[in-house]
């Protein structure tokens, strides 16, 4: 079978769009959006609950597999600035010695402060809250 309206797609691609476009696949698709909607609820809510320890409200429409949250000054709970030096402490501590998927947006224009952290399970999720405290 090759396809040609507008582009040329070979058989292997389109063998391959046939079986992601199965009754099956589209299941298993919808269950691994609904994990991931649910882990994201999950970790916004948990945020919010930081916000004491310096953690912004997230920013953004939050339709991806990960949130993006302002890292504000130390001790002025959710009425700081954004703290770029402190982001990247954030970043390196949670990242690097604590095994979290976090990412530093601080160095890309119009994010000051801010840091994307990633859906994960359950137990790093949880990690992810206790271990803020020594931020």
């Amino acid at each position: 079978m090759n396809t040609k309206a507008p582009y040329n797609i070979s058989t292997p691609t389109a063998s391959l769009a046939l079986s992601a476009l199965s009754p099956s696949a589209l299941a298993s698709m919808s269950a691994k959006v609904i994990r991931l909607v649910t882990a994201r609820t999950a970790l916004l809510a948990g945020l919010a609950e930081l916000a004491p320890l310096g953690l912004g409200a997230a920013i953004g429409g939050n339709d991806a597999n990960f949130v993006l949250v302002p890292v504000l000054e130390k001790n002025a709970g959710s009425g700081g600035r954004a703290d770029n030096v402190r982001a990247h402490q954030v970043y390196k501590m949670m990242a690097r010695k604590r095994a979290w998927w976090y990412a530093s947006e601080a160095t890309n224009r119009g994010a000051q402060g801010v840091c994307a952290s990633l859906l994960g399970a359950r137990r790093k999720t949880a990690s992810c809250y206790r271990n803020w405290g020594s931020c």
